[in-house]
Protein backbone atom coordinates (compact mmCIF):
# COMPACT_ATOMS: atom_id res chain seq x y z
CA UNK A 1 0.00 0.00 0.00
CA UNK A 2 2.99 2.35 0.68
CA UNK A 3 4.53 1.38 -2.71
CA UNK A 4 1.23 2.45 -4.73
CA UNK A 5 1.00 5.64 -2.81
CA UNK A 6 4.56 6.72 -3.41
CA UNK A 7 3.87 5.79 -7.35
CA UNK A 8 0.84 7.57 -7.11
CA UNK A 9 2.19 10.56 -5.48
CA UNK A 10 5.05 10.30 -7.80
CA UNK A 11 2.88 10.22 -11.07
CA UNK A 12 0.89 13.44 -9.79
CA UNK A 13 4.47 15.17 -9.16
CA UNK A 14 6.00 14.22 -12.55
CA UNK A 15 2.72 15.78 -14.04
CA UNK A 16 3.71 18.60 -12.14
CA UNK A 17 6.74 19.09 -13.40
CA UNK A 18 5.73 18.16 -16.90
CA UNK A 19 3.03 21.22 -17.13
CA UNK A 20 6.23 23.45 -15.94
CA UNK A 21 8.44 22.12 -18.47
CA UNK A 22 5.26 22.91 -21.37
CA UNK A 23 4.78 26.10 -20.23
CA UNK A 24 8.87 26.90 -20.48
CA UNK A 25 8.74 25.45 -23.86
CA UNK A 26 5.50 27.89 -24.92
CA UNK A 27 7.56 30.52 -23.32
CA UNK A 28 10.31 29.76 -25.33
CA UNK A 29 8.25 29.31 -28.08
CA UNK A 30 6.63 33.04 -28.37
CA UNK A 31 10.19 34.31 -27.09
CA UNK A 32 11.12 32.83 -30.96
CA UNK A 33 7.87 33.93 -32.66
CA UNK A 34 8.66 37.32 -31.43
CA UNK A 35 12.22 37.81 -32.94
CA UNK A 36 11.41 35.99 -36.09
CA UNK A 37 8.21 38.63 -36.02
CA UNK A 38 11.09 41.55 -35.53
CA UNK A 39 13.11 40.01 -37.87
CA UNK A 40 10.38 39.82 -40.67
CA UNK A 41 9.35 43.63 -40.45
CA UNK A 42 13.00 45.02 -40.29
CA UNK A 43 13.66 42.82 -43.44
CA UNK A 44 11.06 44.22 -45.35
CA UNK A 45 11.61 47.69 -44.38
CA UNK A 46 15.25 47.45 -45.58
CA UNK A 47 14.08 45.66 -48.73
CA UNK A 48 12.12 48.37 -49.44
CA UNK A 49 14.75 50.87 -49.09
CA UNK A 50 17.19 49.26 -50.85
CA UNK A 51 14.52 49.37 -53.69
CA UNK A 52 14.23 53.21 -53.39
CA UNK A 53 17.89 53.50 -54.16
CA UNK A 54 17.26 52.31 -58.08
CA UNK A 55 15.93 55.49 -58.89
CA UNK A 56 19.19 57.72 -58.08
CA UNK A 57 22.22 55.05 -58.46
CA UNK A 58 22.80 56.30 -62.33
CA UNK A 59 25.20 52.81 -62.84
CA UNK A 60 22.83 49.86 -64.07
CA UNK A 61 25.80 47.45 -62.64
CA UNK A 62 25.17 48.85 -59.47
CA UNK A 63 21.41 49.13 -59.80
CA UNK A 64 20.98 45.62 -60.73
CA UNK A 65 23.00 44.46 -57.64
CA UNK A 66 20.97 46.37 -55.46
CA UNK A 67 17.85 45.22 -56.72
CA UNK A 68 19.04 41.52 -56.26
CA UNK A 69 19.93 42.52 -52.16
CA UNK A 70 16.70 43.75 -52.27
CA UNK A 71 14.74 40.95 -54.18
CA UNK A 72 17.06 38.12 -51.31
CA UNK A 73 15.84 40.38 -48.73
CA UNK A 74 12.36 39.48 -49.77
CA UNK A 75 12.77 35.92 -49.64
CA UNK A 76 14.34 35.84 -46.50
CA UNK A 77 11.79 37.40 -45.29
CA UNK A 78 9.53 35.13 -46.67
CA UNK A 79 11.41 32.13 -45.28
CA UNK A 80 10.51 34.03 -41.72
CA UNK A 81 7.31 34.62 -42.86
CA UNK A 82 6.77 30.60 -43.58
CA UNK A 83 8.17 29.54 -40.23
CA UNK A 84 6.63 32.19 -38.55
CA UNK A 85 2.94 30.74 -39.80
CA UNK A 86 4.57 26.84 -39.71
CA UNK A 87 5.13 27.99 -35.81
CA UNK A 88 1.44 28.79 -35.30
CA UNK A 89 2.40 32.43 -35.12
CA UNK A 90 0.96 35.62 -36.98
CA UNK A 91 2.58 37.59 -39.66
CA UNK A 92 1.52 41.32 -39.51
CA UNK A 93 -0.64 42.17 -42.02
CA UNK A 94 1.15 46.05 -42.67
CA UNK A 95 4.32 44.78 -42.99
CA UNK A 96 4.49 44.43 -46.80
CA UNK A 97 4.14 48.04 -47.64
CA UNK A 98 6.55 49.06 -44.66
CA UNK A 99 8.75 51.73 -45.95
CA UNK A 100 12.05 52.82 -43.86
CA UNK A 101 11.26 56.19 -42.22
CA UNK A 102 13.38 58.22 -44.76
CA UNK A 103 12.50 56.80 -47.90
CA UNK A 104 10.27 59.98 -47.77
CA UNK A 105 12.83 61.67 -48.57
CA UNK A 106 14.09 60.49 -51.46
CA UNK A 107 15.15 62.31 -54.54
CA UNK A 108 13.44 61.95 -57.76
CA UNK A 109 15.65 60.54 -60.15
CA UNK A 110 16.73 63.77 -62.20
CA UNK A 111 20.04 63.75 -63.67
CA UNK A 112 20.70 66.76 -60.72
CA UNK A 113 19.87 64.71 -57.86
CA UNK A 114 22.34 61.75 -58.82
CA UNK A 115 25.28 61.07 -56.07
CA UNK A 116 23.30 63.54 -53.97
CA UNK A 117 24.89 63.55 -50.32
CA UNK A 118 21.41 62.45 -48.79
CA UNK A 119 21.08 59.70 -51.37
CA UNK A 120 24.66 58.46 -50.36
CA UNK A 121 23.81 58.58 -46.96
CA UNK A 122 20.63 56.87 -47.07
CA UNK A 123 22.22 54.06 -48.71
CA UNK A 124 25.24 54.17 -46.45
CA UNK A 125 22.53 54.33 -43.23
CA UNK A 126 20.65 50.72 -45.03
CA UNK A 127 24.07 49.14 -45.13
CA UNK A 128 24.38 49.72 -41.44
CA UNK A 129 20.50 48.66 -40.62
CA UNK A 130 21.52 45.58 -42.56
CA UNK A 131 24.48 44.94 -40.63
CA UNK A 132 22.62 45.33 -37.43
CA UNK A 133 19.64 42.85 -38.31
CA UNK A 134 22.57 40.84 -39.80
CA UNK A 135 24.18 41.03 -35.77
CA UNK A 136 20.85 40.64 -34.31
CA UNK A 137 20.06 37.73 -36.26
CA UNK A 138 23.34 36.24 -35.07
CA UNK A 139 22.40 37.08 -31.25
CA UNK A 140 18.72 34.94 -31.94
CA UNK A 141 20.18 32.33 -33.09
CA UNK A 142 22.22 31.19 -29.99
CA UNK A 143 18.87 32.68 -27.97
CA UNK A 144 16.44 30.36 -29.97
CA UNK A 145 16.03 26.72 -28.77
CA UNK A 146 13.89 25.66 -31.66
CA UNK A 147 16.27 23.64 -33.86
CA UNK A 148 14.43 24.29 -36.95
CA UNK A 149 14.48 27.95 -36.74
CA UNK A 150 17.78 27.95 -35.45
CA UNK A 151 18.92 26.39 -38.65
CA UNK A 152 16.93 28.54 -40.91
CA UNK A 153 18.86 31.53 -38.97
CA UNK A 154 22.30 29.61 -40.14
CA UNK A 155 21.32 30.13 -43.51
CA UNK A 156 19.72 33.58 -43.60
CA UNK A 157 22.86 34.97 -41.73
CA UNK A 158 25.29 33.52 -44.40
CA UNK A 159 22.87 35.21 -47.20
CA UNK A 160 23.39 38.66 -45.36
CA UNK A 161 27.23 38.39 -44.96
CA UNK A 162 27.40 37.76 -48.65
CA UNK A 163 24.70 40.62 -49.10
CA UNK A 164 26.91 42.94 -46.69
CA UNK A 165 30.06 42.52 -48.82
CA UNK A 166 27.41 43.39 -52.05
CA UNK A 167 26.43 46.70 -50.55
CA UNK A 168 29.82 48.06 -48.95
CA UNK A 169 31.21 47.17 -52.43
CA UNK A 170 28.29 49.24 -54.22
CA UNK A 171 29.05 51.92 -52.00
CA UNK A 172 32.48 52.11 -52.46
CA UNK A 173 32.32 52.27 -56.34
CA UNK A 174 29.73 55.47 -55.62
CA UNK A 175 31.60 57.40 -53.04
Amino acid sequence: MVQESSVRKAGRGFGFLESLFEDANRSESKKDLEFLRKDYVDLIALSASLSSHSKWIPYLFLIERIKKTADELRGISELLRGKILELGGQVPTDASGMLSPHDNSLNDGSAANYLSRQNVKRLVKDMEVHSSCCEALQRQRNLIRDGGVARLLTVVIADMQRQKAELLDVVMKIS
